[in-house]
């Protein structure tokens, strides 16, 4: 039997003798689904890290590719000629792997099902954290690690002198562990090579997603923890009575699953030891199990030697940090200096303001056209009002306290591109917007409108040929400097051109920065003294705003950059990428300090807190992560629905995050 917990950790997937995988709610314990479609005995069960889809494998070589959703079955991989024992899924969920007793290990292109290579003489494998490379195991106790690119052995580990059942790395890719069918537990530094630790009597092994613990498992139904470090037994938990062949852990590290030869899946509390709920529902003996659960920890998954992968959704009812009303699939999150309320832009077109207190939503501003959807928000300094602006090109000024329209800003001539960008000057005397089209327009608030009035005004000029600079849902970007005097946009061409009739705009922007890589810049942010700046594309650039002049580049990231900030003092800066990590720099010497891995798969966004002591991150895998920016430790994960795009620091270590399923607020206690 095999099983899988879901990135969200509300629902389960189990699999069994009879050919079904089977879908099942953690809290209720109740199948939620039943997926058919195996014809021998299901042997392996995992789950995509966007928890949408999932993989499974049978006893006659078949991988099966599911829709979570629906239920149906989307693809089948063909190739192996015995038993698949291991499936793996890529961080990035583009590829997968296989390991079969016909000694052979092959890779997946998951979207045309192509078999893209084959390591031979191999039947057990697990990929890297950050998907760079994978360790498989062989029958005769080797592992061996391989890089995913060029297909070649790095490193062989040897110790163990039986076949090796199962094998889990380290949630920083610096360590594995391994467990074969006599009952040794091994762990491994992987840069050495060398074993640093041996555990006796045990036949499975899962690590922690904080890499601090792990829990193993026996053929007399005991599960154990250990500590990582010290290498002792810190709790036995005990309810199995027959041999436990698989056992998984809740992404928050607070929970775990086990599945045993007769069919029987139990939920632990780790701190209590206590057993939550036991589910059940195969009809035959397992012999062989397998689970996996989701990224998000929301649902899991487990095979068996019934054929069925079995499914439970473990829907939480102490989500007390989301808002109690939809806030819909949130793009944008901008909070009030006073930290009392927050504004949210959302995919369905409205920009909703929410009292932080009580997490409802106050005021709701619509379109008043198909057409003027809005997706961006900006809130002036002082809080007496806001910007918005969509997909008609229009720029609305709004009470926020009545949700009325005080101004509209249009800018002259045919109707423009859309608005996906708008910035506040600090000193709330002018703003900057950004256009789909690659107009940045700088409108003087003084001059240009006033509030309380519905009358309609140009902008004080447009800078062409620049795309904007602030996180939108199309990836452009806009930034006003702290003093207010001088903004920054991110380029897909070269120089603007600025028109020769508005002085004032040619102040405000009087340098343009070339990017030396002609990439695409991602992402943008602004020293807190003014002087210099950071881009993102590939690398990280840093650049001298007085003379517009490339001061340094910081290389590391193995993906593109998405996102990038700037501690308070200006000291060290963080930014986040594709590869799925985080990166803190020293500005002077443009060093790499510490790499902050977890997320699984993209990292969409860093914030880092008012006083500079944490940072928070989020990721594809709907989690948002602080961390202790001194001692560069997670310090507390949260988990949403769906992917998280936007995160924003308030007064007070307040946290708004945005993502596909709304808004979530955070108050971190100290």
């Amino acid at each position: 039997m095999s099983l899988a917990i879901g990135p969200d950790g509300t629902w389960l997937a189990t699999t069994g003798h009879d050919g079904t995988v089977r879908m099942w709610d953690r809290v209720t314990g109740t199948c939620t689904t039943s997926l058919t479609g195996h014809a021998a005995p299901v042997s392996s069960v995992v789950i995509a890290p966007d928890g949408t889809w999932l993989a499974t494998a049978d006893d006659h070589g078949a991988v099966r590719i599911w829709d979570r959703v629906t239920g149906s079955c989307t693809a089948t991989l063909t190739g192996h000629t015995g038993r698949v024992m291991s499936v793996a899924i890529a961080p990035d969920g583009t590829w997968l792997a296989t390991g079969s007793y016909d000694a052979a290990v092959r890779l997946w292109d998951r979207g045309t099902g192509s078999c893209t290579a084959t390591l031979t003489d191999q039947v057990g494998v697990t990929i890297a954290p950050d998907g760079t490379w994978l360790a498989t195991t062989d029958d005769h106790g080797a592992v061996r690690i391989w890089d995913r690119v060029t297909g070649s052995c790095t490193a062989t580990l040897s110790g163990h002198t039986r076949p090796v059942l199962s094998v889990a790395i380290g949630p920083d890719g610096t360590w594995l562990a391994t467990a074969d069918d006599h009952g040794a537990v091994r762990l491994w530094d992987r840069s050495t090579g060398s074993c640093t630790a041996t555990v006796t009597g045990q036949v499975g092994v899962a690590i922690a997603p904080d890499g601090t613990w792990l829990a193993t498992t026996d053929d007399h139904g005991a599960v154990r923890i250990w500590d990582r470090v010290t290498g002792s037994c810190t709790a036995t938990l005990s309810g199995h009575t027959r041999p436990v062949l698989s056992v998984a852990i809740g992404p928050d590290g607070t929970w775990l699953a086990t599945a045993d030869d007769h069919g029987t899946v139990r939920l632990w509390d780790r701190a209590t030891g206590s057993c939550t709920a036991t589910l059940t529902g195969h009809t035959r003996q397992m012999g062989s199990l397998m689970m996996d659960i989701a990224p998000d920890g929301t649902w899991l998954a487990a095979t068996g030697g019934d054929g069925r992968v079995q499914i439970w959704d473990r829907v939480s009812a102490a989500r007390s940090a989301s808002t109690p009303q939809p806030a819909g699939r949130v793009w944008s999150v901008a909070i009030a200096s006073s930290g009392t309320w927050l504004a949210t832009g959302s995919f369905d077109g409205t920009v909703r303001l929410w009292d932080r207190g009580t997490g409802l939503c106050t005021v709701t501003l619509t379109p008043d056209t198909p057409r003027a959807q809005s997706v961006v928000a900006a809130i002036a300094p002082d809080g007496t009002w806001l910007a918005t602006a969509g997909s008609d090109g229009t720029v609305r000024i709004s009470n926020p306290h009545t949700g009325s329209c005080t101004a509209t800003l249009t800018p002259p001539g045919p109707p423009g591109g859309s608005v996906v960008a708008v910035a506040i000057a600090p000193s709330g005397t002018w703003l900057a917007t950004g256009s789909a089209d690659g107009t940045v327009r700088i409108w003087d608030r003084t001059s240009t409108w006033t509030m309380g009035s519905s009358r309609r005004r140009g902008p004080r000029a447009p800078i062409t040929g620049n795309r904007p600079a602030m996180r939108t849902a199309w990836g452009q970007l806009v930034v006003i400097a702290p003093n207010g005097t001088w903004l920054a946009s991110d380029s897909d061409r070269t120089a603007p051109t600025l028109p020769q009739q508005r002085v004032v705009a040619q102040i405000l922007a009087t340098r343009s920065i070339s990017n030396p890589g002609n990439s695409r810049v991602q992402a943008v942010a602004i020293a807190p003294d003014g002087t210099w700046l950071a881009t993102a594309d590939k690398v990280v650039r840093l650049w001298d705003r007085g003379t517009g002049s490339h001061t340094a580049t910081l290389s590391g990231h193995v993906g593109r950059v998405t996102s990038v900030a700037i501690a308070p003092d200006g000291t060290w800066l963080a930014t986040t990428s594709d590869d799925g990590t985080a990166r803190l720099w020293e500005r002077g010497t443009g060093t790499c300090t510490a790499t902050l891995s977890g997320h699984v798969g993209r990292v969409t966004s860093v914030a880092i807190a008012p006083d500079g002591l944490w940072l928070a991150t989020t990721g594809d895998d709907g989690t948002v992560r602080i961390w202790d920016a001194p001692e560069r430790c997670t310090l507390a994960i949260a988990r949403a629905d769906g992917a998280l795009h936007s995160c924003a620091w308030g007064p007070a270590h307040q946290l708004a995050v945005g993502g596909e399923k709304g808004l979530y607020l955070f108050e971190l206690l100290t």
